[in-house]
């Protein structure tokens, strides 16, 4: 069983590698993660899945007898690319973008960092701020 998790969201979980790990999609400070855990009393972390970045998992494929997942990885300067993670080694290969020939500007000159600014009430929260990476960003703390 995996453990509720105090602060993050559960967006979706599943099993893979015939049914000897769990993969679950959390929601992280406005982001979302991947995280394998094996089927123990309690469940274990086996790996945290290195996203390409600040984004979100709109799709995936992968089914409980699969050694392979394909999922779309969206971000600010990405509409979405198509990935697959090894369920053997637990590494993320980049398979396909999109073809962006038409835009007057290229995307893979901008960058996104996610900082932190405190409301009115104290509550730290998180906002992304995407910038071309010859401008030099601005740095923030992360919340305690």
């Amino acid at each position: 069983m995996v453990p509720e998790h105090k602060k993050n969201v559960l967006r979706s979980a599943g099993t893979m590698k015939d049914g000897s790990v769990m993969l679950v999609n959390y929601l992280v400070n406005a982001a979302e993660k991947i995280k394998i855990y094996n089927f123990d009393t309690p469940a274990k972390l086996v790996k945290n899945i290195e996203m390409p970045g600040f984004g979100a998992v709109p799709i995936s494929s992968g089914g409980h007898k699969d050694y392979e997942m394909f999922f779309k990885f969206q971000t600010f300067t990405d509409p979405g690319s198509v990935y697959r993670l090894d369920m053997n080694t637990y590494k993320v290969e980049a398979l396909r973008g999109p073809k962006l020939e038409d835009l007057s500007l290229n995307l893979s000159d901008f960058t996104t960092d996610q900082a932190w600014y405190k409301s009115k009430d104290g509550t730290q929260v998180p906002m992304f701020l995407i910038r071309k990476k010859s401008i030099l960003p601005s740095l923030q703390e992360q919340p305690k």
